[in-house]
């Protein structure tokens, strides 16, 4: 009995430790999904159309600095809300990148401890709560039109050993998990943009002027410089310097092609919003003045000046044309120094974020005392480029002109209806009437011989005078048909003319149009911008006189230099 108790008695105590054990274990959240190796993450995410919105956040740790860029669709828009709205050409690469996240599954399980997520690199970037820096995951947000969340990654480091995966948590759950992943998660502007800024062709461009003023900036006045013109009729013509002194002076091609190079290549790097009613101004009139004191105030931070004679810039300007009439400005103003986010969206929301950790230390929340002190990023040089464009009709050459009529052929003078032969002053004169011979007349019947020839002498004259004036007017009735002959001529030729000018007027009507559209275009896209180019890009492209020039050879010294020992003068031997 005492044994059969104390069998009893300690199955109770096992009973009990055990119970006490597993209500005192650690919470597992949601232990069965988290276990499930081989399924999927996102079970019901199957169409990457349904992707209208995607956020990647990164964390350097070096820099201990958080990045965060957003794209996504509003009625129909593209846009980049990490980047003050900019337009985006994200549909194909959204779509691509959701789509490249469907079927995402389970491979192994790694850790379900919290203090395991530094050592794998999936804490939050996004948890300011998080006790360390180190250790932080990119997180991977994409929601659908609605807003719902379709998938929300947190990815960790590369799995050692195992290329292409990554330890992998959900957000809301602690289990790590080795995932297969192929996922582009660019955060940089340029890969979401069209960064071809101009959308300029260099075969169109007919000639580019370069204003080289300055502005006083104390007093804001205009100081006018030397301007360069260059001009060619056709891409296949070499450019020329209006002014150039051929005798001691000639083009320098190579940076002349190395400018044009980087204009037709000239990439956005980043951009700035102009002020409301700036942006408003210059959709109405480019060298609108500015409205308001913000305006006035933003325009001059970035090197642009309102002055009597315009807006201006204080690195001067570019007028490039094309033989479509569309009329480049491209105005350059500050130079800056920054780093990638700093160049690409600006330095106000950094100085933001700055003040704001700098706030939080001084409050004694510095959880990341013993993190690695802050490293300088790489610095990197922009420029501010204001840039619109005009339509310039003289560009498109001359406009054609529609040919002059022929005159009508000159009526022919009215005549008598009778013959040449029987006009008044041809009519011979009469004989006399027998009765009004003389009485001794049959004495003179015959008459000698030589006599009859003389009488019959202006009969033939007059035969004579008639046929001469027959022969008078064949020519005239010949020049009558050359005349209509030719009248005809000249019709057909106008109407050859006139259907030559109607072709060429709607081709140049045609050309005027899609100028005057493509500078719409442009300027619906320049208008709410400042743009960001870089230093190096400016070079190229702002250039001086005196850069565009160099001294010319002197005649005789362009080839080979020969000496009297390999010939002297005389050309070398092929």
């Amino acid at each position: 009995m005492n044994e059969t108790l104390r069998t009893l008695a300690f199955v109770g105590v096992a009973v009990v430790s055990l119970l006490v054990a597993v209500f005192a274990a650690p919470t597992i959240n949601d232990p069965l999904a988290d276990m499930n190796l081989g399924s999927e993450f996102y079970p019901d995410f199957k169409d990457s159309t349904k992707a209208a919105s995607l956020s990647v956040v990164v964390f350097n740790e070096d820099t201990a600095r958080r990045q965060q860029f957003i794209v996504e669709n509003k009625d129909g828009v593209w846009s980049i809300p990490s980047h003050n709205d900019y337009p985006a050409d994200a549909a194909e690469r959204l779509a691509n990148t959701a789509a490249s996240l469907i079927g995402i599954k389970r491979d192994g399980f790694q850790s379900q401890l919290v203090d395991s997520h530094e050592a794998l690199g999936v804490v939050d970037p996004l948890d300011d709560d998080a006790p360390t820096l180190k250790g932080r995951g990119d997180r991977l947000i994409l929601k659908d039109a609605d807003g719902n969340k379709l998938v929300d990654f947190i990815i960790g480091k590369q799995v050692e050993g195992r290329d292409g995966y990554y330890y992998v948590r959900k957000e809301g759950s602690n289990a790590v998990y080795i995932a297969k992943m192929d996922v582009d998660l660019s955060t940089k502007f340029s890969d979401w943009v069209e960064t071809d800024l101009l959308k300029m062709n260099r075969d169109e461009l007919t000639s580019v002027v370069i204003h080289d003023y300055s502005i006083d900036e104390n007093s804001g006045t205009l100081k006018e410089g030397e301007t360069s013109e260059l001009s060619h009729a056709k891409s296949s013509d070499p450019w020329t310097l209006a002014g150039l002194d051929a005798e001691t002076q000639e083009l320098d091609v190579a940076k002349v092609t190395a400018m044009i190079s980087a204009m037709d290549e000239l990439k956005l790097i980043g951009v700035r919003p102009k002020p409301e009613g700036l942006s408003n101004d210059l959709k109405l009139s480019k060298d609108a003045a500015p409205r308001t004191r913000e305006a006035f105030n933003d325009l001059i931070s970035r090197g642009f000046f309102p002055t009597e004679q315009g807006l201006k810039s204080n690195e001067g300007e570019l007028v490039v044309t094309t033989n479509k009439g569309v009329e480049y400005v491209l105005r350059f103003g500050e130079i800056f120094t920054g780093s990638d986010l700093e160049i690409e969206a600006g330095l106000e929301k950094d100085a933001k974020q700055a003040k704001a950790d700098g706030e939080k230390k001084a409050d004694g929340d510095d959880k990341a005392s013993d993190d690695k002190p802050e490293v300088e990023e790489e610095k990197l040089q922009g420029r501010f480029l204001f840039a619109f464009a005009r339509f310039d009709e003289a560009a498109l050459g001359p406009k054609p002109v529609e040919p002059e009529k022929p005159a009508e052929p000159a009526a022919e003078e009215k005549t008598d209806d009778k013959p040449p032969a029987e006009k008044e002053d041809d009519k011979k004169p009469e004989a006399p009437a027998d009765d009004d011979q003389p009485a001794d007349a049959d004495a003179t019947d015959e008459k000698p011989e030589d006599a009859k020839s003389e009488d019959d002498t202006p009969a033939d004259d007059a035969d004579a005078d008639a046929e001469k004036e027959k022969e008078a007017d064949k020519p005239t009735e010949k020049s009558a048909e050359q005349a209509a002959a030719d009248a005809a001529k000249a019709q057909a030729e106008y109407e050859q003319a006139m259907a030559k000018y109607k072709t060429d007027l709607a081709a140049y009507e045609k050309k005027a149009q899609e100028g005057r559209k493509e500078v719409e275009e442009l300027n619906r896209r320049f208008a709410d911008w400042y743009y960001v180019i870089s230093e190096e890009d400016f070079k190229k492209i702002r250039l001086h006189r005196d850069e565009l020039t160099k001294p010319k050879t002197p005649a005789g010294e362009a080839g080979n230099i020969q000496s009297p020992l390999n010939g002297g003068g005389l050309p070398p031997l092929n």
